[in-house]
C-alpha cells in the first residue's frame, strides 16, 4: 500500500493538469488568424482597417506627403489672403485745379481704390465730378467708393 500523502499529491497533480487541459482546449487565449480575437489580446489591425475605421468616424486620413502638400498650399493661400486684407490709410491732399481724373489716379496709386476709371465713372454717375473740395482728407482702403466720394465732395 502506498502512503496517503503520496496519493493526495498525485490526485492534486491530476486535478491541476485536468484544469489546465480544459483551459487550453475550451478558451481562446490566442486569437486566430482570421480576424477573430479575444478581448484583451494583443490584436493589431492592418493599416487599411485603421484607415477605414477612422474615415467611418468622420476623420480625414492623408499620407505624409499629401499632408505636407496641403500644408504648403494652405500657407500660400493664407499669405495671399493676408495681402488682400491689408488696409492702407493715407492723407489725400486735393489742391486747387485738380480734376476728378487726377484725384482718381492718385487714389489708385495710393492703393485706396482698385480702379481709377470705375471710380471716376461712379463720380460721373453721381454728377459730382466738379464738386471736389480742396483740402486734406484721411482715407482708408477699407472705405467704399461712395464713402470716399462723400468725404471729398
Amino acid at each position: 500500500m502506498t502512503k496517503p500523502g503520496m496519493r493526495n499529491f498525485a490526485a492534486g497533480w491530476f486535478t491541476v493538469s485536468a484544469f489546465l487541459a480544459v483551459l487550453y482546449f475550451y478558451t481562446d487565449i490566442i486569437p486566430s488568424s482570421q480576424g477573430d480575437h479575444a478581448e484583451g489580446s494583443a490584436y493589431q489591425p492592418s493599416t487599411l482597417e485603421m484607415v477605414e475605421s477612422l474615415e467611418s468616424n468622420g476623420y480625414l486620413v492623408w499620407e505624409k506627403t499629401e499632408y505636407e502638400e496641403n500644408l504648403i498650399a494652405q500657407n500660400e493661400s493664407s499669405s495671399d489672403s493676408l495681402e488682400e486684407e491689408q488696409i492702407y490709410i493715407t492723407i489725400l491732399q486735393i489742391e486747387k485745379g485738380m480734376n476728378s481724373k487726377e484725384v482718381a489716379q492718385t487714389l489708385e496709386a495710393l492703393h485706396i481704390i482698385q480702379d481709377a476709371d470705375s471710380f471716376q465713372a461712379k463720380m460721373a454717375d453721381k454728377e459730382v465730378t466738379h464738386s471736389i473740395k480742396t483740402g486734406s482728407y484721411e482715407l482708408k482702403s477699407s472705405m467704399s467708393a461712395d464713402e470716399i466720394i462723400e468725404v471729398i465732395t
